[in-house]
């Protein structure tokens, strides 16, 4: 028996012994509508178990993670100049201002990215629905005279 044909006859089967049982006040009738469609739904087509997810965190990007790790290396860095000697402090400047650099070249990247992601989303969603696209992002004003 295919699901179309058990879902009607569920639909049947219900309707019947709803007619026979339901009496009484609007509560009682909602409660006993209630467990008698979870029961028999229960036993023709049983209860499926929920699969339990885990609850990982989504890990950053690798635009992300690189931006964590210039920032950790630029606060090494900083350490280190503070506790460096002349000579050295040189050297640590070079490599602070190359470090800016990329930190700097891979956030406008990721910023990059998603204002493309955003402006992608806008674009789907105009053409989705453009009235409602419309009402949304410049505001509706349902008269005018009283805006003005």
């Amino acid at each position: 028996m295919n699901s179309e044909a058990q879902w009607r006859d569920l639909n049947d089967d219900l309707g019947v012994i709803l007619e026979t049982s339901l009496q009484g006040c609007v509560e009682r009738r909602i409660e006993t509508l209630t467990t008698l469609v979870y029961n028999i739904g229960k036993e023709r087509f049983g209860v499926e178990e929920r699969k339990e997810r885990n609850n990982t965190k989504q890990t950053p990007n690798r635009r992300e993670q690189k931006i964590k790790q210039l920032r950790n290396e630029l606060k090494d860095l900083n350490r280190r100049y503070k506790k460096s000697n002349e000579i050295e402090k040189l050297g640590i400047t070079c490599i602070t201002d190359t470090v800016r650099e990329e930190l700097r070249r891979t956030r406008r990247e990721e910023q990059l990215k998603n204002s493309n992601k955003k402006k992608a989303k806008n674009r789907a969603n105009f053409i989705k629905d453009p009235y409602s696209y419309k009402k949304n992002t410049v505001g509706w004003r349902k008269n005018r005279a009283s805006a003005l």
